[in-house]
């Protein structure tokens, strides 16, 4: 059977009932609400809300929503509950969401995990912009790369552009990986770069670097970190070795300090005796 309530919202089901002047919609139901296709086995209609429930599929040109339970506004949008999945240029999952038909945004709530092709991000919760391609999530934001090499970022809130792949994570953020720690108010993450903003510095075990603005350069076996913009200051080993300039580049390999240089203002106190690598 076929209902058609209007040009941008078609019902189909198996068959309808009503009971208390209450429509029921069962034996599989099929819902055309303008750009999405929504499925699920039985459900009904009361005033412009439609309650869905059992195995829901929901369509978009880009993007796919499953759920087992949903809530659907005219012309607005959606609540989706229970075994969330969402499918498309991202895939995730989370504990509810709403859909936002006028504006194509997912609205995603509790224990929100996305998954990309090697690596995991998550948060208490946060948006999907489905045009854009945009995702942004809130509270206690972790990020994890597995390859090549392992990397972790934390942070309070963290702005994904999955049309060129890039990071942005605000408030207290940190990237770690193997024995070194950047960390500032902001970090901007592409591919091998971590670019640390707002009163940035790293660690390597003993030693500290502080600067403007710190780069974080990610490859396989080897890590260069770089000072730039404003006085740099190196500290190495508790202090007993410190090195200032306008520029530095710390060269660490498989955990290990190679090389520091030093270019632009350079000054400092540093021991022969205590060297670990070469200087």
């Amino acid at each position: 059977m076929i209902l058609i309530l209007s040009i941008l919202f078609r019902v189909e089901a198996g068959r309808v009932e009503i009971r208390d002047d209450v429509k029921y919609y069962l034996d599989g139901v099929r819902i055309e609400a303008g750009d999405y296709t929504i499925r699920g086995e039985n459900g009904w209609m009361k005033g412009n809300k439609f309650f869905l429930e059992g195995r829901i599929e929901i369509k978009g040109k880009k993007t796919e929503i499953y759920g087992e339970r949903v809530e659907y506004v005219r012309k607005k949008g959606g609540w989706v509950k229970d075994s969330m999945r969402i499918k498309g240029e991202i895939e995730g999952r989370c504990d509810s969401l709403f859909f936002s038909r006028p504006d194509s945004v997912v609205w995603m709530y509790g224990n929100v995990k996305i998954n990309l092709e090697n690596a995991t991000f998550s948060g208490n919760e946060g948006f999907y912009r489905i045009k854009e391609k945009k995702a942004v999530l809130y509270g206690d934001v972790k990020y994890k790369r597995l390859s090549p090499e392992t990397i972790f970022i934390t942070s309070d809130t963290v702005i994904y552009l999955h049309s060129d792949s890039s990071f942005t994570f605000r408030g207290d953020a940190r990237a770690k990986r193997r024995d070194i720690e950047a960390f500032g108010g902001e970090i901007f993450y592409k591919d091998s770069l971590a670019l640390v903003l707002e009163n940035p510095g790293m660690a390597e075990k003993d030693d500290t670097l502080r600067g403007d603005t710190l780069y974080l350069f990610i490859s396989s076996g080897v890590d260069s970190v770089v000072a730039v913009n404003g006085k740099g200051i190196y500290v190495e080993e508790k202090g007993e070795n410190r090195v200032e300039g306008r520029r530095i580049v710390v060269h660490i390999k498989e955990g290990k300090t190679e090389k520091v240089v030093v270019t632009g203002e350079a000054e400092g106190c540093y021991s022969e005796t205590e060297s670990r690598g070469t200087r």
